[in-house]
C-alpha cells in the first residue's frame, strides 16, 4: 500500500508537470529569471560584427534576431496577459451595432475577401490584413505556420523577402458555387481576426514610415503627386520627388481625394476589412496587442506547438531597428526602371539623418543624442555598420524616449488647420464609429491654432538636401 503522504506527493508531482506543460503551450514564459525590459536591453550585446558587404536582407534579420534570442533565453521570463474574453466580445457586440446605425448593407465581394485574407489550416486561422496595424508580424505569423519549419520557430526570424503568403492565399476555388457549403465550414471553423488602429495614429505612422523615411517607391507614387497638387507655385513636373512633402500637405492632399482611391497604407480600415459583411471573432487593436496576440495564438493553440518566443517586446525593436535600416539601404540600392534610387532626390547624408529621426520619432533614440557623422563619412558607411550604430544608440537612450512619438504626433497634428482637422476626421468616420476610437481626441482638436513652442523639430530634415 502507498502511505497517504506518497499518494500527496504524487498528486502534486503531476499537477506540476501537467502545469508547466500548460504554461509552455499557452504563455510566453521562457525562463526561471524575470528582468525589468528597460534594463534587460542595456545588459544584451546588440551589435554583430559581420562583413561590411552583407547586404542580403535575410542574412541580416536572421543575424540579429538569432543573436538576440540566445541571450534572451535563461535570461527572462516574460508571461503576457491574454485579453478577456468578455472585451472580444464587447468589441463584436460594438460593431454590430453599429453597422446597424450606419446602415452599412454593401456585403463583401468574393474577389475582395480572397484578396484580403490568408488562412491556416491547422491551426485554423483566418486573417484580414490592415496596414500599419501590426501586419508585419501577422504575415510573419502566417507564413511560420504555414511553414511549419522546426528551424523558424520565431516570427521575428523571417525577413521580408519570406513575406510570401502564396501557401496561405484564400483558395479561389472556395468562391465557386457549389463550393458553398466548404467555404461556410472554413468561416465557421476558423478562428477569425483582424487588427485595427486609431485612424490618426495609423495616418502618422504611414507618413513616418513611408514618406519621412527614406522611400522613392512612395516619393514617386503618393509624395510627387501630392506636392504638385497642393504647391501652387509648381508647374514643372520635376521640380520636387517628393522627399520634402510635410505631414500637412499629405493630409491635404488625401483631403481632395475619395478615400476610395487611397493606397492601402493610407485606405480607411472598414474599406480594406469589412467587418460588416464577416462576422470576426477577435477584433484586435494595436493599442490591446500584446493582449489581443496572446489571446489569438492560446485560442488558437499556437504558442509552444508551433511558434516560441522570448521577449516580445525586446525582439520587436531591434526588429524596428534593423528593418527601417535595411530597408532604407535598399531603397538607396534600388534603381530600376520603375523606382528611382533615392540618391537621385536626396544626398546619403541626408537620407542617413533621416533614418536616425525616424528611430528618434519612434521612441527608439533619444532626441538629445544627435546623428554622429559628417557627409564623409555618412557616403562610406555599410549597411551593418549603421545598424550597429543604431543599436549603440538605442542601448544608452532613455526612458524618457519613449514619449517621443506622441510629441511628435502632436507637433505633426498641430500644423493643421481646423478645416484640415474636420475633413480628414469625415474622411475616416466610419473607422472612428465601427472601431470605438474618439473622432474628436482633445490633444488634437484643442491644440488647433494654439501657438506652441516645441523644444526640439522633428520635422526640420526635410528641407535638408
Amino acid at each position: 500500500m502507498i502511505s497517504r503522504k506518497r499518494q500527496v506527493l504524487y498528486i502534486m508531482v503531476v499537477v506540476s508537470a501537467v502545469s508547466f506543460f500548460y504554461n509552455s503551450n499557452h504563455v510566453f514564459n521562457h525562463s526561471p529569471h524575470s528582468v525589468a525590459p528597460y534594463s534587460l536591453v542595456q545588459s544584451l550585446q546588440l551589435t554583430l560584427q559581420l562583413p561590411r558587404n552583407t547586404t542580403s536582407r535575410k542574412v541580416i534579420v536572421q543575424s540579429y534576431i538569432k543573436n538576440l534570442q540566445s541571450q534572451l533565453v535563461g535570461r527572462v521570463q516574460q508571461q503576457y496577459q491574454a485579453g478577456d474574453k468578455e472585451v472580444y466580445l464587447k468589441r463584436r457586440s460594438h460593431v454590430k451595432n453599429a453597422c446597424k446605425k450606419l446602415n452599412r448593407t454593401r456585403n463583401i465581394t468574393p474577389k475582395e475577401l480572397r484578396l484580403q485574407t490568408s488562412v491556416v489550416r491547422t491551426p485554423n486561422l483566418l486573417y484580414c490584413a490592415i496596414p500599419k496595424c501590426g501586419t508585419t508580424f501577422w504575415r510573419r505569423v502566417v507564413v511560420a505556420l504555414t511553414r511549419k519549419d522546426p528551424s523558424i520557430r520565431s516570427p521575428f526570424l523571417l525577413s521580408y523577402s519570406d513575406f510570401n503568403v502564396n501557401k496561405a492565399a484564400f483558395n479561389r476555388t472556395l468562391l465557386k458555387p457549389k463550393n458553398f457549403h466548404a467555404l461556410q465550414h472554413l468561416l465557421n471553423n476558423s478562428l477569425k481576426f483582424v487588427f485595427t488602429r486609431d485612424p490618426y495614429h495609423r495616418l502618422f505612422s504611414s507618413y513616418v514610415d513611408k514618406i519621412y523615411a527614406p522611400n522613392n517607391q512612395f516619393w514617386e507614387v503618393i509624395a510627387k503627386k501630392a506636392a504638385l497638387l497642393v504647391r501652387k507655385d509648381i508647374r514643372d513636373p520635376n521640380a520636387t520627388c517628393g522627399q520634402d512633402l510635410t505631414f500637412r500637405e499629405m493630409v491635404r492632399y488625401l483631403n481632395t481625394l475619395s478615400p476610395q482611391k487611397y493606397d492601402e497604407h493610407f485606405l480607411p480600415g472598414s474599406l480594406k476589412c469589412d467587418v460588416c459583411s464577416v462576422e470576426y471573432d477577435v477584433i484586435g487593436k494595436m493599442e490591446t496587442f500584446i493582449k489581443d496576440m496572446t489571446y489569438i495564438l492560446n485560442k488558437s493553440d499556437s504558442v509552444g506547438r508551433y511558434l516560441q518566443f522570448n521577449d516580445v517586446s525586446a525582439e520587436y525593436k531591434v526588429d524596428y531597428i534593423v528593418d527601417a535600416v535595411t530597408r532604407a539601404f535598399l531603397f538607396k540600392n534600388n534603381d530600376n526602371k520603375r523606382w528611382k534610387s533615392w540618391t537621385k532626390c536626396i544626398s546619403t547624408h541626408a537620407a542617413n539623418q533621416r533614418i536616425w529621426r525616424q528611430l528618434q520619432i519612434g521612441g527608439y533614440i533619444d532626441k538629445t543624442d544627435p546623428y554622429p557623422l559628417s557627409s564623409r563619412e555618412s557616403d562610406v558607411i555599410s549597411m551593418t555598420e549603421y545598424i550597429n550604430m543604431a543599436l549603440k544608440a538605442f542601448k544608452r537612450s532613455s526612458k524618457k524616449a519613449k514619449a517621443q512619438k506622441t510629441e511628435a504626433y502632436l507637433q505633426a497634428y498641430s500644423e493643421l488647420s481646423r478645416d484640415d482637422l474636420e475633413t480628414l476626421r469625415e474622411k475616416y468616420l466610419d473607422d472612428f464609429y465601427l472601431y470605438d476610437y474618439n473622432d474628436r481626441p482633445k490633444d488634437l482638436f484643442e491644440q488647433v491654432r494654439k501657438e506652441k513652442l516645441w523644444d526640439f523639430n522633428y520635422y526640420d530634415l526635410l528641407n535638408v538636401k
